[in-house]
């Protein structure tokens, strides 16, 4: 449904508005890092962090920022990004349309603190006749008209080793927790606190917690989540109208000084639903200059109560969940290759045959499972095995990026199906922060005698421009 966007990098890197021009530019949005992660100028709450724009943000040291005067370090030091979006997604033949405009701003810091906000705009005039057929909501693409601050936040950093963020919020390194994708109108943001602590040598805490989150598309917060009939009624006929308190997590992440070696580990406590443990790690071999290989491998645990939300509504009789994965990517200059795997079994009785229990990516394919395609994954269909071959192409000096996949889905509750996606994305160099999107999956699966199952298509056109 969305693109998964995870990059493993060493650092951050920023996008502002100075006029600047960063190292390294990715249409990805950086996540698993534990070096350099809090350094300063990392604006972690702007969504477009690391997006080609038109402007830069200053790198200033603390002597800098401490011999400005107030007016300038809050208004002066701060950073901020436009972004105008416009796109059309295509579901089965119902015609979906969106655009709009999104402003992110962020101060400079006074004795460590700042502030910051997203606000979003969409759709003013075309919502009453959007989408063509309603029971074909592309749920990736925001439909209704929204105005909303999906931020607002209040911001404390110490050096480079401490930051506390508290309000409406977005988290970009938690691997089962939707933030942004870059073919999405806007975000899925939290309301609660997140802390990140650098302990040194390459180690990273991260601890966060929220009682409500605002899902694509949808005005306002709430504490439903994408298992719930009114937030997707066409990918959850069969879901459940309770309410949840939130979500605890934390996470630890490291990484060698050289990056050769990265690893993370996280436990989420989804609140009447269950208990998720999460861990991976990857290993990088360099053959060459431009010749490289990457060994990537992820397991996870779930469990909890009997009582929860989805049993309680004749889903499950319980959650119990188990989950492996294996992923080889070969490098070559412009080609990349992967080789993808998972596994998730459970007892038969317990949720969709033991699938994975993820509130905040179920039908939105932003799961970090190395399967999981374009438009849906295991988490969205039921527990299996899963296999998936993704080479991607790069041109023009890296500014068109081309990619293809299929995957094979051998799933317990549904009938086995093959998803094939492609995707392009462009930076114009001619005009920088300006980028063109577009996608198209297949899904070829059959009917079960209950009528559950079928083909389906999405195809889908985007336009952006940040600044």
């Amino acid at each position: 449904m969305l693109k998964k966007i995870m990059l493993f990098s060493s650092g951050l890197i920023c996008t502002n508005t100075y006029g600047l021009t960063p190292e390294e530019e990715s249409q990805e949005q950086t996540t698993t890092v534990a070096s350099g992660y809090l350094s300063r100028g990392n604006y972690l709450q702007n969504p477009y962090l690391g997006l080609p724009s038109q402007g830069g943000t200053a790198s200033l040291s603390e002597s800098q920022i401490a011999s400005d005067g107030i007016a300038k370090r809050i208004f002066g030091n701060g950073t901020w990004n436009v972004m105008g979006v416009a796109s059309y997604y295509d579901q089965n033949g119902g015609n979906n349309y969106g655009y709009g405009v999104n402003i992110f701003a962020q101060t400079g810091e006074i004795a460590g603190f700042s502030i910051g906000g997203f606000l979003t705009g969409v759709n003013p005039y075309t919502a009453q006749i959007n989408p063509s057929d309603p029971d074909q909501q592309a749920l990736g693409l925001s439909t209704k008209e929204q105005l909303e601050m999906q931020e607002l936040f209040v911001e404390y950093k110490y050096s480079d080793m401490l930051q506390l963020d508290a309000g409406r919020i977005g988290i970009n390194n938690s691997p089962w927790l939707t933030y942004y994708q870059n073919n999405a109108l806007n975000l899925v943001t939290y309301q609660g606190a997140l802390a990140n602590i650098d302990l040194g040598n390459h180690w990273l805490i991260t601890a966060l917690a929220f009682n409500q989150a605002q899902m694509l598309g949808e005005t306002g917060f709430n504490n439903q989540t994408y298992y719930n009939s009114s937030i997707d009624p066409s990918l959850t006929p069969d879901g459940t109208s309770n309410s949840t308190p939130g979500t605890i997590a934390a996470g630890v992440s490291w990484n060698t000084p050289t990056e050769l070696l990265d690893f993370r580990l996280w436990g989420y406590k989804f609140y009447d639903y269950s208990n998720l443990i999460y861990a991976d790690s990857n290993l990088k071999l360099k053959a060459s200059d431009k010749l490289g290989f990457e060994i990537g491998v992820q397991g996870a645990l779930q469990f909890g109560s009997d009582q929860n939300i989805l049993s309680n509504n004749g889903l499950a009789n319980n959650i119990n969940s188990n989950m492996l994965g294996l992923q080889l990517t070969m490098n070559y200059d412009w080609l990349e290759l992967k080789l993808g795997y998972n596994n998730i079994w459970g007892p038969n009785d317990s949720f969709e045959g033991g699938n994975i229990v993820s509130p905040y990516t179920y039908s939105l394919a932003t799961d970090p499972l190395y399967t999981t395609s374009w438009m849906l994954g295991l988490i969205d269909k039921s527990a299996g095995q899963a296999y998936k071959i993704a080479p991607t192409v790069k041109f023009l000096n890296d500014a068109l990026e081309v990619g293809v996949s299929a995957a094979r889905y051998n799933t317990v509750i549904m009938p086995a199906s093959n998803e094939y996606d492609i995707t392009f994305n462009y930076n114009v160099p001619q005009i920088k922060g300006f980028t063109i999107f577009a996608g198209y999956g297949y899904i070829v699966q059959p009917l079960d005698n209950e009528g559950n199952g079928g083909n389906n298509f999405e195809g889908q056109i985007m336009l952006s421009y940040l600044y």
